[in-house]
């Protein structure tokens, strides 16, 4: 019927209008894809809001996919804003044909962290999006580590339009009221996820179309011990009232250890399954709704390439999910990286975690530092 749907009220010209519309969106990640995106209605930039929001309006709509249609009076438009609107660098964000929806990794200093591939899924180049929706300065430190990049990281800045350098482990951002900072990384290698979080998981009931509670359909929230600041709750009762992560990578395949980050105050069941084949359930009780807690890892076996991850209770409710963590359960068969040059598309162990080099040429190890050849 449409490529494309609505996902929140009305927008409006003032800064808590365009908040509450990306907070609404930022953990609906799962359910943006090539040619189905997430509308979060037209563009107010070049009216009434200071520069650092209409910098973070645009700049978010970018990054979270939404159609990008021009709100104020173009007869009339202000410098500032023009520049912003005819930015090409985040226009081809925006216009990415992996058409990822930045995901929230983790959630620092009150600051949200986000990450999504372009160019080419599971590649080393990735966006960084750090947003702070607070009224006042953030100082923001970003791992590599967080964003599945290793190795020498070069930088741009698409707001202005600038390469930064290369730098490695991590980078430190000062973020204003308001604002949010984009920047294009392109590292040597990419490492396996670890960490999902379970506002990028996919609840096959969900809606926002009536009462959740008496429709027994989940819901995203946000909560303050949650590592991503969101959680995934009223989830089971129904076949389909589920979590799947439905994007789970494994670069070679092989058995991994699953444990599940959890909320709940008496004992619930998860059912696990991988691919459609159940693994296991599992009863838990963290002893309290506002707490979050960790399973017993569960053995489970994953394909190479993508793999589904189910978290499922047919008959009666399940805990609240913050998250699920995975690590291989051996590293037999993985290569160390060593001063020989490998051929591409090899698979290493990288400081304990699988890497892989996704691009054209060859890795040579001097020390610390990965040099493309």
């Amino acid at each position: 019927m449409a490529t494309s749907w609505r996902t929140t009220h009305d927008i409006a010209d003032a800064w808590s209008s365009v908040k509450g519309i990306i907070m609404e969106n930022l953990p609906l990640s799962a359910y943006s894809s090539r040619g189905h995106y997430n509308d979060m209605d037209m563009l107010e930039v070049g009216r009434s809001m200071t520069e650092e929001e209409d910098k973070t309006h645009f700049g978010m709509w970018c990054a979270l996919n939404s159609p990008l249609l021009i709100g104020c009076d173009m007869s009339r438009i202000k410098a500032a804003a023009l520049k912003l609107l005819t930015n090409k660098d985040l226009i081809a964000l925006n216009q990415d044909t992996v058409a990822d929806q930045a995901q929230v990794v983790k959630y620092t200093n009150e600051c949200y962290v986000l990450v999504r591939d372009v160019d080419r899924a599971q590649g080393t180049t990735r966006a960084l999006v750090v947003f702070n929706p607070t009224d006042g300065t953030k100082q923001v430190s970003v791992s590599f580590a967080d964003l599945c990049l290793s190795g020498q990281v070069n930088m741009r800045d698409l707001f202005e339009q600038k390469d930064l350098g290369a730098f490695t482990n991590q980078y430190t951002v000062s973020v204003p009221a308001h604002g949010c900072r984009i920047y294009k990384l392109t590292a040597e290698l990419r490492t396996e996820q670890t960490r999902y979080e379970a506002e990028t998981a996919y609840i096959s009931d969900y809606q926002e179309i009536y009462n959740n509670q008496a429709y027994k359909t989940g819901i995203y929230e946000q909560m303050d011990a949650c590592s991503g600041h969101f959680k995934a709750g009223w989830l089971g009762c129904s076949a389909q009232n589920d979590l799947c992560f439905r994007k789970v990578y494994s670069a070679e395949g092989g058995d991994y250890q699953l444990v599940v980050g959890f909320i709940c105050g008496e004992s619930r069941n998860i059912g696990i399954e991988v691919n459609g084949a159940k693994v296991k359930t599992i009863t838990v009780n963290s002893g309290g709704w506002g707490t979050v807690k960790r399973s017993t890892a569960v053995n489970v076996h994953l394909n190479m390439g993508y793999n589904e991850i189910r978290l499922y209770n047919t008959a009666n409710w399940m805990p609240d999910i913050d998250y699920i963590d995975l690590s291989p359960a051996t590293s037999t068969g993985m290569k160390a990286l060593t001063t020989v040059a490998r051929a591409n598309n090899e698979v290493y162990t990288v400081e304990g975690q699988r890497a892989y080099a996704s691009s054209r040429g060859v890795l040579v190890k001097r020390g610390r530092t990965f040099i493309r050849k």
